[in-house]
């Protein structure tokens, strides 16, 4: 045999016997555990013997048998949580019990003291007398609420005649004496009654007096205002009749003495908005730059939104391009001046620069195709040069006497 057959051996005997001390140990395991479980059996089979429907199961069906002895258990044990309660509440009546039998005692020994101390035979008797002391104290307690009625809001000497007179009189002459009293009240209080309703009348006819006065007071008024409104509404007319020539005054002379330039602006102006706009104007009052739109209002330049402030700025400038007598032969240069133009805006721009082109040259710098394109496309005898080394376009347009 060789070496390596021989550690093969090795190996292998070493791994029988590793597992065989294996299979013993399992063997033994297996051993406790059925003894355990013969046990368990045992012990479950004497629990389940103490209830017959479990005992009866157990052979067959042991789970089923310890579910029931298992229920049972609870039952039992939910029995004795409540039969302690139920002793705990019997405790605590009968602690109350006594301490309510020690009060009971208590009380009739302070009953018995009373009795004693009060010399009296029996409950009864008390009784009587309490009952009596408390009609006492009523009886005060309504004297003293008399007492206070009629000496109400009365002096000390007042209240000393009230019982002075009350001593020297008997029933019968007080009696007399308030009748008689009452008598004289009677009288009083119909004589009042008189005087309130003369005092009714007089008042009635002062009011109807003042109500004369006030109405003639009134009626002057009346015809003062009604004449004053009257010399308010011939001013009136006047001064809107006066502002209105004015106006018209105003508008007249801003019209026809208006700067060349800002006519020329203002139609500028007009054709690039579409008519939105009709005219440009400056007032000394506002030297900033205003617009007129086609309803007749003015709108600051610095209200406009960026597309249409730089069509006013375009407006401005060709109009004082076109106003330089001199510069009439040099050609105009713009420098990328529709970034901001929307495509109607832009469109509008080509075509004044399609009419101006032919009284002078356009120099156009853009380096937007859209641009490019829509200047050519209204302005169809544009010369585009492209510049080699740069994106930007260089858009020329001779005129036509330059072309010739």
């Amino acid at each position: 045999m060789s070496p390596d057959a021989a550690l093969e051996v090795l190996d292998l005997a070493e791994q029988a016997l590793l597992r065989l001390h294996e299979r013993d140990r399992r063997a033994a395991k297996q051993a406790a555990a059925e003894t355990k479980l013969a046990a368990f059996e045992a012990r479950a089979a004497e629990l389940c013997a103490a209830m017959p429907d479990a005992a009866h199961r157990f052979p067959a069906e042991p789970m089923l048998a310890l579910r029931l002895l298992q229920a049972e258990l609870r039952r039992q044990a939910a029995a004795q949580e409540e039969a302690a309660r139920l002793d705990e509440r019997l405790q605590a009546l009968q602690i109350a019990i006594a301490a309510e039998q020690d009060k009971l005692q208590q009380l009739a020994s302070a009953i018995r003291q009373l009795m004693d101390e009060a010399a009296f035979d029996s409950e009864a008797e008390y009784a009587s007398v309490l009952v009596h002391r408390a009609r006492l104290a009523a009886i005060d307690h309504e004297r003293d609420k008399l007492h206070i009625e009629i000496t109400a809001g009365m002096s000390e000497e007042r209240t000393a005649e009230l019982e002075q007179l009350l001593a020297s009189h008997d029933e019968d002459e007080i009696k007399l004496l308030c009748e008689e009293l009452q008598n004289n009240t009677r009288q009083l209080e119909q004589k009042r009654a008189e005087l309130l309703d003369q005092r009714g009348r007089l008042r009635q006819q002062l009011d109807h007096l003042m109500q004369e006065e006030n109405h003639r007071q009134l009626l002057a008024a009346k015809e003062m205002s009604i004449a004053q409104l009257a010399q308010d509404a011939n001013r009136y007319a006047v001064l809107s009749v006066s502002i209105s020539l004015i106006r018209a005054t105003k508008r007249i002379y801003e019209e026809e003495r208006q700067p060349a330039l800002l006519k020329l602006a203002s139609e500028y102006v007009r054709r690039l908005t579409d008519g939105m706009y009709i005219r440009v104007l400056t007032t000394p009052e506002q030297p900033s730059i205003r617009l007129e739109t086609a309803d007749n209002r003015l709108v600051d330049s610095v209200l406009l939104s960026r597309g249409t402030a730089e069509l006013v700025y375009l407006a401005m400038r060709l109009a004082l391009a076109a106003e330089r007598a001199a510069a009439a032969g040099m050609p105009l240069l713009l420098d990328d001046l529709f970034v901001n133009f929307d495509r109607q805006r832009l469109q509008a721009a080509a075509k004044l620069l399609g009419e101006l082109s032919l009284t002078r040259q356009l120099v156009l710098f853009t380096c937007h195709e859209h641009i490019s394109e829509e200047i050519q496309r209204h302005i169809p005898q544009t010369l585009q040069i492209r510049l080699p080394k740069r994106s930007r376009k260089l858009v020329s347009h001779s005129s036509p006497d330059d072309q010739k």
